[in-house]
């Protein structure tokens, strides 16, 4: 039935999937065509930000974008919520990231922080500079440059740990 109502195609080139993505996003909210159901409902894409302007930066996944903090990094947008929120569930698992907006107790750190799950951000057992690195890494994945991390994780797992002597085998 949709072809047959057909009378004009247009196609617009955009230079990235991404920009693709917001157009058609964009044109939907627009004319609201009948047979295309996605994104009527006024929903977004969603996003991941990373707050660059926080001096522990949180990671999360959002459907708004903030302008007024030019310091903060959106990735995406993407289309499969699912998908990504697996993907922020492996990252947290794999580095060690604060996990709540406040902290749980005033005087230590939580049971994050005792299974390696949390740097202990709460009780400022890191130092922002040090975090920083951490979330430095995990934008490296939603940036697309996974091999440039894969080198640096090479390269700090053949360093030897500091204050060890090696000592020859015999």
């Amino acid at each position: 039935m949709m072809v047959r109502q057909v009378c004009d195609i247009e196609i617009i080139v955009t230079d990235t999937e991404t920009e693709a993505l917001a157009l058609e996003a964009n044109l939907i909210k627009q004319h609201q065509p009948h047979f295309n159901v996605l994104l009527k409902d006024d929903k977004k894409y969603p996003y991941l930000c990373i707050t660059w302007s926080e001096d522990y930066p949180r990671i999360f996944i959002t459907r708004k974008r903030r302008p007024n903090r030019k310091a903060d990094r959106y990735y995406g947008p993407y289309t499969d919520t699912r998908l990504l929120r697996s993907t922020l569930g492996l990252v947290k698992r794999i580095f060690p990231l604060r996990q709540r907006r406040k902290p749980l107790f005033k005087d230590r750190p939580c049971l994050n922080y005792d299974i390696g799950r949390c740097p202990g951000v709460c009780q400022h057992k890191i130092s922002p500079e040090n975090y920083y690195q951490i979330v430095q890494k995990i934008a490296m994945i939603f940036q697309g440059r996974t091999q440039e991390l894969i080198d640096i994780l090479t390269q700090q797992m053949e360093k030897p740990p500091k204050n060890c002597a090696l000592k020859p085998l015999h």
